[in-house]
């Protein structure tokens, strides 16, 4: 997760920067991509955990982790030309939203997972519709159903506490 944090900030400062004048900065945002690829499991979702001594990826995955590396993988794509990385991307946003999404919102029922998954993807989702994709148009609909399971199921406006992880999810779909 720390990494595809990295990532996105990587993204975010090279797209408002001339690439040209830091290309350290690219070379090393390549290399972060690589190991965020190279933690693909069998499943099509990203391992949470990995080897300090080998890099290799290693157990269980985790809503969130799969949520943000999916977005740190889809604008690294959109905007700084890494469309070798679609597949990946394709992937792995149909296989974690089937895990971590998909369920829950059918169901209407309130989950965990679906709460860590939720802002990360809408953000992907979003990402993924307005880069224009060939069949990339079924990620809207998905980021609305996340911010509407948010809203009507896990019912955000009711809860006490800190819920300020829904609004990045809910104003990204509200975009839409």
């Amino acid at each position: 997760g720390a990494v595809a944090l990295v990532v996105l900030t990587l993204v975010d400062f090279l797209r408002a920067e001339p690439i040209d004048q830091h290309l350290p900065l690219r070379q090393q945002l390549d290399e972060y991509l690589r190991f965020l690829e190279s933690l693909e499991r069998p499943d099509q979702r990203f391992y949470r955990q990995y080897l300090l001594s080998s890099g290799e990826g290693w157990g269980e995955s985790s809503p969130y982790f799969d949520g943000e590396i999916l977005l740190a993988l889809v604008k690294a794509a959109r905007y700084l030309q890494h469309e070798d990385l679609r597949a990946l991307i394709l992937r792995a946003a149909d296989a974690s939203y089937a895990a971590h999404a998909r369920e829950a919102i059918e169901q209407r029922r309130d989950d965990e997972d679906t709460k860590g998954y939720f802002q990360w993807a809408c953000m992907a989702f979003v990402e993924l519709y307005a880069a224009q994709w060939p069949d990339t148009q079924r990620y809207a609909q998905r980021a609305i159903d996340l911010a509407h399971w948010m809203i009507d199921v896990h019912r955000t406006l009711d809860r006490p506490f800190n819920t300020g992880y829904a609004y990045e999810g809910i104003v990204s779909a509200f975009c839409l």
